[in-house]
């Protein structure tokens, strides 16, 4: 399987769903920063928007930079249901093998469902 990841640079405007990028994706990693609130509340609106204009198509939440705080499961962060974040650090790499496996893991098991 090959991953192609396209960063939209915190561009959350409703127009991203009509960008050929989004609109081909397979599925969507959806990234926040735990040390900016307010990009975790645009992640959630995110995920939801995303859901809604493809369904079934798997989505996973990420709250990134985990490695800037003492202990991130003790940050207040919003509600994410029905999907439950991964915390993650780009930078140490903790999360992110677990990120890129189940992610693919969801496109690729939609696939055999679909076929």
């Amino acid at each position: 399987m090959r991953l192609i990841l396209w960063d939209t640079d915190g561009n959350f405007e409703s127009h991203i769903f009509t960008s050929a990028h989004v609109a081909g994706a397979s599925g969507a990693v959806i990234v926040s920063d735990i040390s900016r609130p307010e990009t975790m509340a645009v992640a959630v609106d995110f995920c939801h928007r995303f859901a809604d204009k493809f369904p079934g198509r798997p989505l996973r939440p990420i709250i990134n930079k985990c490695d800037l705080v003492a202990d991130p499961k003790a940050i207040l962060v919003p509600d994410f249901s029905p999907y439950k974040p991964l915390y993650a650090s780009a930078k140490t790499g903790d999360g992110v093998g677990e990120l890129f496996r189940s992610i693919g893991e969801a496109i690729w098991r939609r696939g055999f469902e679909r076929a």
